[in-house]
């Protein structure tokens, strides 16, 4: 068994949706089994083995790597919610297990996949997506309702959802962190998880507005306003009240091959994945990215 998984919390919600699965079935499995993806990095097919099972949570490969992937196992689970990589696979041709649908996040549809009432996925799939009063949001567990309401930026949840991101993304890098995974089914503990997320959000806002106004600048984006800064493992609540400013907010940084780029906007008018599609890479309306070779920004 191999589990790619994208490397935010998104995805690493996924996987570990995955991991209490396997556990539950008594499934053999080795750590090395769950591989953290970007979009930098070339999708190993050569570690995966003649029909052995495999999935792919919250991330996508292309339509070509699909094929070579299928013809080695077609025991292949694939589970997304980005809108660009699910359009690449309008005319594919050959069937693909799983469950993709924009407007969901991959945890909460990876939850579903191996949890929720088959007979009734469409419903779900209509019924969930911006609908805090959906009777589906009863049966997901709080900690993955807060990942995917961050993810697909519904924040139905208000502050709860904005601490219990940062608090996760200071304290959980794999879906192998028990210790914090197991209390989230506490209401107690888990409420403590979120509250400790608010010193670390003002510690991060402040840091933020000074890293902002010493090396963040305008630019354009296909003819939009738009302001960013040379800054990675971030998102756009580092740049505060600047995405109301601008058209487009973004970070781009370098890992000595790539420039990885991350695209922002709340504003109707601007399609992030659409930008970013243009360049290889895809996402969502509202928050997109992709890698180049080059350094585009200036």
């Amino acid at each position: 068994m191999k589990v790619f998984y994208h490397n935010d919390m998104d995805g690493i919600v996924s996987a570990r949706v995955i991991l209490n699965k396997m556990r539950e079935r008594k499934k053999e499995f080795l750590q090395e089994d769950f591989i953290k993806m970007d979009y930098s990095k070339k999708f190993p097919l050569d570690i995966i083995t003649t029909n052995e099972e495999v999935f792919i949570v919250d991330y996508s490969i292309s339509p070509e790597e699909m094929i070579k992937l299928l013809n080695k196992t077609k025991r292949v689970v694939w589970i997304d919610h980005h809108k660009s990589a699910i359009e690449k696979y309008k005319d594919f041709e050959q069937e693909i297990s799983g469950l993709r649908a924009n407007g969901i996040a991959g945890c909460v549809l990876t939850y579903w996949y191996f949890n929720g009432r088959q007979n009734e996925t469409q419903e779900f799939l209509t019924d969930y997506p911006n609908n805090i009063k959906s009777l589906y949001r009863k049966e997901i567990p709080t900690y993955i309702k807060l990942a995917g309401d961050w993810d697909v930026w519904e924040h139905l949840y208000g502050e709860e959802t904005r601490l219990f991101t940062i608090s996760f993304n200071a304290r959980i890098s794999n879906p192998f962190a028990d210790y914090y995974f197991d209390k989230f089914y506490g209401r107690e503990e888990l409420g403590h998880f979120i509250q400790s997320g608010e010193a670390m959000k003002e510690y991060r806002n402040s840091w933020a507005k000074e890293f902002m106004n010493r090396y963040g600048f305008e630019t354009k984006i296909g003819g939009f306003s738009a302001f960013l800064a040379n800054l990675g493992n971030a998102n756009s609540e580092f740049f505060g009240d600047l995405i109301d400013k601008y058209d487009i907010i973004g970070t781009f940084c370098y890992n000595g091959e790539t420039w990885t780029t991350s695209l922002y906007s709340n504003k109707n008018y601007v399609d992030c994945a659409e930008i970013c599609s243009s360049y290889g890479g895809g996402g969502h309306k509202g928050a997109a990215g992709f890698v180049s070779k080059e350094l585009l920004w200036r």
